[in-house]
């Protein structure tokens, strides 16, 4: 082998070790809030065939709710004019934003207990749940589970799923909302709250959170917060310490960034501005006072877990809860004793006392009533 050909060969290798050497970096994940864990699918994707029609009606039965399953439907169910993608953003595809991303897998069968209701929640008991509690369903009705209507729904969150970059849901970011926010020291401020609302809500969501409705589509440009057409006081969204995070994460709408911590309210106006949303008057929830009864599979009396930011009654503890845990009581509180804390503390806060109290209450009857394993 002559000198040229040896040179040429060491070029070559050094070309494609420097080659090497320089490949470039993978693209980094989107700044999504998803961080590449989950990807919306592509709807040009969703095949022309009955399944994919159930796809598409899924997700209009979702984003046009009041039109095809309001009062005034062929199918009505829904109490309110909300529409589930007025909290579900983005028709359900905004990281933080209450994306369905992963619902399908996370409330797969048997699906999740809740204290609650006193039940393990599916797919369709979910959906069911929110029909009555944040869509305030007429006479509380529920859309049947075999329907075309919930299996076109529970079409859509499948679809959805296919989005998944990981291989284990769990892995999958920008579900729900945002972390939960440390709980103030003080109560939330409704007073303030509405000196807030009138600065940085008013313009979209009214003088009296009436909302801005547009009679041709029939559906909200932004939603009712109060008043008849929002959800009852049975929703998760009702409870401060979970709608505050919806609020931090998302509003004022279009400026806030969950990934981006400078555009976000402030932790203390996030609270007290969605205190005075759920200080307004809203439909009540007709079975309110079911919520939380009954023993879960733990064998602890469901009451011993209600939120305590739960602002409706019935009001858990009772003054009378040591009784329950002597006698290692199974039965429903007995309301004619006084409550331990007001509603106003259990609406607005604080909550220290509280969550303490129902820990403390928990653990007496667990060590007392129930065999250790």
């Amino acid at each position: 082998m002559n000198r040229y050909v040896i040179t040429l060969f060491v070029l070559i290798l050094v070309t494609a070790v420097t080659a090497q050497a320089k490949k470039p970096e993978p693209p980094p994940p989107p700044e999504d809030g998803f961080a590449g864990t989950w990807i919306a699918p592509d709807e040009a994707d969703i095949p022309n065939t009955p399944a994919g029609d159930m796809i598409r009606y899924g997700k209009l039965l979702l984003t046009e709710t009041y039109k095809y399953l309001g009062a005034e439907s062929a199918m009505p169910i829904t109490g309110n004019k909300l529409a589930c993608t007025n909290c579900h953003l983005d028709d359900g595809t905004a990281a933080y934003g209450g994306p369905w991303s992963v619902v399908s897998l996370k409330y797969a069968d048997p699906g999740i207990f809740s204290s609650r209701t006193n039940e393990y929640r599916n797919v369709p008991v979910r959906i069911n749940g929110c029909m009555q509690r944040s869509m305030n369903s007429i006479d509380s009705r529920q859309l049947p589970e075999n329907s075309y209507e919930m299996q076109s729904i529970i079409a859509y969150f499948d679809w959805l799923v296919t989005g998944m970059q990981v291989d284990d849901w769990r892995l999958v970011e920008g579900t729900g909302f945002v972390k939960a926010l440390p709980d103030m020291d003080r109560a939330a401020d409704p007073v303030r709250g509405r000196q807030l609302y009138e600065k940085q809500c008013l313009p979209c969501h009214g003088n009296n959170g009436e909302g801005v409705w547009n009679p041709d589509t029939q559906a909200f440009i932004f939603p009712a917060l109060w008043g008849p057409d929002t959800f009852n006081n049975g929703a998760g969204m009702y409870r401060l310490r979970t709608g505050v995070r919806f609020v931090k994460g998302n509003m004022p709408y279009g400026r806030a960034d969950a990934t981006n911590p400078e555009s976000l309210l402030s932790d203390e106006d996030a609270w007290d501005v969605m205190s005075y949303v759920i200080s307004e008057e809203r439909p009540v929830f007709v079975n309110h006072e079911s919520d939380w009864s009954g023993v879960g599979p733990d064998d602890v009396p469901n009451w011993m877990k209600k939120r305590v930011d739960a602002g409706y009654a019935i009001y858990f503890p009772r003054s009378d809860y040591m009784d329950y845990i002597a006698a290692c009581s199974t039965a429903e509180p007995d309301t004619s004793y006084p409550q331990v804390f007001t509603a106003a503390q259990h609406k607005y806060g604080p909550w220290a006392d509280m969550l303490q109290l129902q820990k403390d209450i928990r653990a007496a009857y667990q060590a007392k009533c129930l065999p250790a394993p």
